[in-house]
């Protein structure tokens, strides 16, 4: 992202250079009234300092000027040339006498080039956390619109930047609650992401720490062992697990839990560019009521990749992101993007193995620290209550 400073006599001619330099797509990011010195540093006047900035790929190229590399020359007719010659010696000669009597030019005080502003060092951050470099723009401005210059220091900036994510952030989980009827979640997504890991420590909170009757589904119908492992996880916990292969199966199953609080359902994994598997599980979950389907993504993989995950587990129809191996990445500005491009809350996020302990629950401030701040992660504001799933 390029980032540059305007110092103009006026908002119209500080936009017209903006419009010139760096594109119609260039976002204001602050603006304010400067005084600059007039003639020997008295008379000064208000002038506006723009700070801007664009896209790398959106800045104007500069159009190289079509010009005839050849001479051009103009015939004279006989006896023009001693006059013109004449001409030009008298006008020369009155240029001189004029200079003499012109005042001397006024001097012209030159700003000093100044320190990279916060705006800019919170836009760089952002985006070096992987924030959508025009997201990040938008959410630094919007932050400190309105903020007197002297509140302005990089720490009190960057703690306005959290505030206003904090409320950007989507965050919230499936409702469960003990004898109102089973709520049913299943967990989909890529191979390789975590899902069944998942399952089980989802599983152990709500089974050991919430006290509610969990019970198992799996659709596990590719990968060899699947079942196997999920049924060491039930076995831990003393919860029923039903293997299913056709959707006529998992209604079936789904019937013998009425009387339970909780079914997780576990999928096995499947490639976002078939096709065919997508909407092999999409008939799975068709018709049935209290579903929550929730996409399970790495915060390691690709942004692309992610993308391209949610439009094609879009058809089978998901509520809510659920981002896994939080441990093997240093940035996390990809959840942000996702989540608010996608218009899909984050439930949960995993951070390592361990069951059931590497889990936790999304909340707007843990996910709004861990994209600003990165790897660092930093306590709960004092008077959070952290929930424990």
């Amino acid at each position: 992202m390029k980032f540059k400073k305007f110092l103009s006599p006026s908002m119209a001619q500080a936009l017209k250079e903006i419009k010139r330099d760096l594109g119609p797509e260039a976002l204001i990011l602050h603006s304010r009234k400067v005084k600059r010195a007039g003639v020997a540093g008295v008379f000064s006047k208000q002038w506006v300092e723009v700070s801007a900035a664009v896209d790398d790929d959106q800045v104007p190229q500069p159009r190289a000027a079509v010009t005839d590399n050849k001479p051009q020359f103009r015939e004279q007719p006989p006896g023009r040339t001693n006059e013109i010659v004449s001409q030009n010696q008298r006008l020369n000669r009155d240029k001189v006498e004029i200079s003499f009597r012109e005042r001397p030019p006024e001097p012209v005080s030159t700003p000093r080039p100044q320190a990279e502003s916060v705006e800019e060092t919170l836009c760089k951050e952002l985006v070096k956390n992987e924030v959508n470099s025009r997201l990040a723009a938008r959410l630094v401005s919007a932050a400190i619109k309105g903020r007197e210059k002297w509140d302005l220091s990089l720490d009190n900036a960057r703690n306005y930047v959290l505030e206003k994510m904090e409320r950007l952030v989507q965050a919230s989980q499936p409702r469960v609650e003990a004898g109102k009827g089973p709520e049913i979640v299943a967990l989909i997504g890529p191979t390789g992401v975590g899902k069944t890991t998942t399952i089980a420590k989802l599983a152990a909170s709500y089974h050991v720490v919430h006290r509610l009757k969990v019970a198992l589904v799996t659709i596990d119908m590719y990968r060899v062992g699947g079942a196997d492992q999920l049924r060491v996880y039930a076995d831990l916990i003393q919860a029923p697990l039903s293997v299913v292969e056709s959707p006529e199966q998992f209604r079936q199953a789904l019937g013998q839990y009425n009387d339970y609080d909780l079914v997780l359902v576990d999928t096995a994994g499947r490639s976002q560019y078939n096709w065919i598997q997508i909407l092999e599980l999409a008939g799975f979950f068709k018709g049935i009521n209290n579903l929550n389907v929730e996409l399970v993504l790495s915060a390691a993989t690709k942004y692309k990749d992610n993308i391209a995950a949610i439009e094609r587990f879009g058809q089978v129809g998901v509520s809510h992101l659920i981002f896994s191996k939080i441990d093997e990445t240093n940035e996390f500005g990809t959840l942000l993007n996702l989540s608010l491009g996608k218009k899909l809350p984050i439930s949960y996020i995993t951070t390592g193995q361990s069951v059931p302990d590497d889990i936790e629950t999304a909340e707007p401030w843990m996910l709004s620290r861990l994209i600003v701040n990165g790897r660092e992660r930093e306590p709960a504001p004092a008077g959070t209550t952290i929930k424990v799933i």
